[in-house]
């Protein structure tokens, strides 16, 4: 295949993939773009094409790459490695490539491989432990030498070759008996020892079987079996051209069992030692789950707007990703995985819905092979996919399990209703997707009958109004969050959640990096701890004390642990002290764990002054934009959830002294240069 050919099958490719796979077109791009040079220009390539992949659970990593490889029809060329498979010696690198290549034409003498191998679940291939502690795993060592050089020393012990070491050795062990000056001729026993030889190596059938065993074993016996002979020249042949005969030749050529046994184990050496593979020219996929790279990847609610979800994650480049493998791996081993990092996002709305239309769409068309039925979806009924399949944190894999739990079940009854339809059924739903229960309706040939599917909603009926008794307060909660958020930074919030499927709500602003404390001057500080205390201000503007929910405490702790880290670790108050040192990664004073700082340390009480300074400007503020306060509530407890066009537009009919930029210049610096 000329290279112009390839080029236009790559491009034929990723038009296949992008239509097949929803949401990723860059990703495919960057994919084909990567793989070219070593597919088009094999020649040119002296290193393995290394292609690390890392995104979140179940966004359908591996089922690309499988599907690219179908594509260039070389699935007989690859190997796919689960790193997270349960190791033992049967399952490490070296034996699975052995095995590969003992499946593939490369044991006839080929020692330069140009295929493909991919590496699954490659987080589990960890070379450190969570304390930093190294952790072996020598069943997985050729991975490295792969990744780095591509050559790899493998040992071709198949079930044959361990048989005839076993074999080998059983003979060793009866020349002791026989005698090595045992007379031979051309790998046949003497008729003198043939009872010997059967009580002996009875179990390994060095004769030839019929339907007469009696008959068989009066006949010349050889020592080696022919099938261990083809073993010993198919092995032999593969090290060098002609040296499997010739070995063969040399043992049928042997006159006592001590020559031949010498003989048999020189050749067992031979196949046993290990054989350089060069490898260097293949192209070699690391596919993972990186979690821990992704911000708000631990929030596993369903009712994270996939949208939002979606720029949170984005924000995930090479190098959160390579700060999270350093977790994992030794940092010469990360630059093994190179530079060829692509990170795959997580769906948007648009991508999820694409997705269910696909899947129905194949549901459909198969139905109809062994139906001879056409099926139609409506938008209700594939809004109740949606509403209850989609959790955005943990990818396609819970949409494709509710298509299934909601379709099949009523396929069978298309099916075996005796009065079913005979061309055509309507899958619909009526019904509220907040509520416990909805009504899936099947229409048989355009209404002639329809029946109704009482459906119970798992996610419905957590999100029902009788699921929250308190959602009114969940609502100030967080409007007050929401406003504090918009006062202090000059942007609006990307969502707001006034109760979730799993309890509680949350505010979420997707420029939000208050994990980077010591990047924070003191105004910045003082901005996030107000907005971390705007919950429980809203409460008590609102509510009377013992009406405040308890859940309210969460966020002192967490506006304490952020501040303690600025006071301990930071210096905040103009303060030094000894544990502010790097060996003392926590930054707390020495001897003492966690948060747990004496209440009779100096800096204690002058931090609860100051959270408490900050507590009240935050009411301060609320208060002067009460109305605001009850409006977003109000809209909250009717809709659960709000957008930032929508909160954009209370805060400009509604706020009061709200900035439209943050309270922190962000070209204050800059300025003073200036000047």
């Amino acid at each position: 295949m000329n290279k112009k050919i390839k080029i236009q099958k790559l491009r034929e490719i990723s038009g296949k993939l992008k239509k097949d796979f929803i949401g990723i077109d860059d990703v495919i791009d960057q994919i084909i773009e990567t793989i070219t040079p070593w597919y088009v220009t094999p020649e040119l390539i002296e290193r393995p094409v290394v292609v690390s992949i890392w995104g979140l659970t179940g966004t359908g990593k591996t089922s690309v790459i499988r599907r690219l490889v179908e594509e260039l029809e070389l699935l007989d060329k690859t190997l796919f490695f689960d790193c997270g498979a349960e190791e033992s010696s049967d399952d490490s690198i070296s034996n699975k490539i052995s095995q590969f290549l003992g499946n593939n034409s490369y044991t006839s003498g080929e020692t330069n491989l140009h295929g493909i191998f991919v590496f699954d679940e490659f987080q589990y291939s960890r070379t450190l432990d969570e304390d930093g502690r190294e952790v072996s795993k020598a069943s997985q060592r050729s991975i490295w030498n792969l990744l780095d050089s591509g050559l790899i020393d493998i040992v071709f012990r198949h079930y044959e070759v361990k048989d005839l070491m076993v074999y080998t050795e059983e003979l060793d062990y009866l020349s002791d008996d026989l005698g090595r000056d045992l007379a031979i001729s051309k790998n046949v026993w003497p008729e003198s020892v043939l009872q010997k030889v059967h009580d002996t190596l009875d179990f390994y059938k060095t004769w030839e079987e019929d339907e007469d065993s009696d008959k068989e074993k009066s006949r010349s016996q050889p020592i080696i079996s022919k099938s261990k002979q083809e073993t010993i020249v198919s092995r032999l042949n593969a090290v060098e051209r002609g040296l499997g005969y010739r070995k063969l030749a040399d043992l049928n050529a042997a006159t006592t069992l001590g020559e031949f046994l010498d003989l048999l184990k020189g050749i067992l050496k031979i196949i046993s030692a290990p054989r350089c593979i060069d490898c260097s020219r293949s192209l070699i996929f690391v596919i993972g789950n990186l979690d821990e790279a992704f911000s708000g990847v631990s929030n596993t609610d369903p009712d994270m707007d996939a949208d939002v979800f979606a720029k949170i994650t984005k924000k995930t480049g090479i190098l959160d990703v390579k700060e999270a493998l350093k977790e994992r791996f030794r940092a010469e081993q990360i630059g093994r995985l190179g530079n060829n990092m692509i990170i795959y996002p997580s769906l948007r709305k648009a991508d999820f819905k694409g997705i269910i239309e696909l899947e129905l769409t194949r549901v459909a068309t198969r139905f109809k092979e062994i139906s001879g039925l056409t099926i139609e979806f409506t938008d209700a009924f594939k809004d109740l996919l949606y509403s209850e399949g989609v959790y955005p944190s943990q990818g396609v894999r819970p949409v494709f399990t509710t298509i299934g739990s909601l379709c099949l079940p009523k396929l069978s009854k298309v099916l075996s209703d005796s009065d079913g339809p005979k061309e055509y059924v309507e899958f619909d739903m009526t019904g509220d997707l907040r509520s416990p229960e909805v009504t899936v309706i099947l229409r048989y040939d355009h209404g002639e009958k329809i029946v109704e599917v009482p459906e119970k909603l798992d996610l419905g009926k957590l999100r029902s109004s009788a699921s929250c008794k308190k959602l009114a307060a969940h609502a100030i909660h967080e409007a007050g969050h929401a406003i504090l958020m918009a006062h202090e930074k000059g942007r609006m919030p990307e969502m707001i959640l006034a109760q979730s499927s799993t309890g509680g709500g949350y505010t979420y602003d997707n420029l939000d990096d208050t994990d980077k404390i010591s990047a924070m001057c003191k105004a910045e500080v003082d901005s996030e701890l107000r907005i971390c205390l705007a919950g429980n201000a809203a409460e008590h503007l609102m509510f009377e004390d013992r009406y405040c929910t308890i859940g309210c405490t969460s966020d002192w702790a967490d506006a304490w642990d952020m501040f303690g880290r600025a006071v301990y670790k930071g210096g905040f108050f103009g303060d030094f002290w000894p544990w502010m040192s790097k060996g003392n990664p926590e930054g707390l004073p020495l001897g003492v764990d966690d948060s747990r700082v004496s209440t009779k340390d100096p800096l204690v009480q002058k931090m609860k002054a100051y959270l408490t300074d900050q507590y009240n400007t935050a009411t301060r503020i609320l208060a002067e934009n009460k109305d605001l306060l009850l409006e977003t509530a109000r809209y909250l407890v009717e809709n659960r959830c709000m957008f930032t066009d929508d909160f954009k537009a209370f805060v400009e009919k509604y706020g009061k002294n709200m900035p439209d930029h943050g309270t922190v210049s962000e070209t204050y610096w800059n300025d003073i240069l200036k000047k």
